[in-house]
């Protein structure tokens, strides 16, 4: 089991951290979690000159999928958790969770390795 600790203020994680490996073939989740109980929640990509929304959630505890390329799951308990799943991961792309609450934006992101035949191990330490 995992604990995750907030400090004081508005903190954003975004796991895994760093960068998030899978198997070529498939699924990833990723989630995203908040200290925060209100404000709205983003997961996007920007995919060669254009933003992918892949889903939000949030405010009026509302979860929307924007795209069939992932699922969006909201659990408004304490924290608020936002989970993603990627169906095709995409090498290299990194995945952004932003949260906003009036005019204050907070973004975390972590880069996705898909390993396949002709990836090293070395991904995976």
């Amino acid at each position: 089991m995992k604990f995750v600790f907030f400090v004081k203020g508005s903190n954003l994680l975004l796991l895994p951290e760093t960068r998030a490996v899978v198997r070529q073939g498939q699924n990833l989740e990723l989630t995203c979690l908040s200290n925060e109980t209100r404000g709205s929640y983003v997961f996007y990509a920007y995919n060669s000159s254009q933003n992918v929304i892949y889903g939000q959630g949030g405010d009026n505890k509302r979860c929307q999928n924007f795209t069939n390329q992932a699922i969006l799951h909201c659990d408004f308990g304490r924290p608020w958790q936002f989970r993603l799943t990627l169906l095709n991961p995409v090498h290299n792309q990194t995945i952004f969770c932003s949260r906003q609450i009036h005019e204050t934006f907070v973004i975390s992101n972590t880069t996705i390795f898909v390993q396949g035949k002709h990836n090293y191990e070395w991904l995976l330490v």
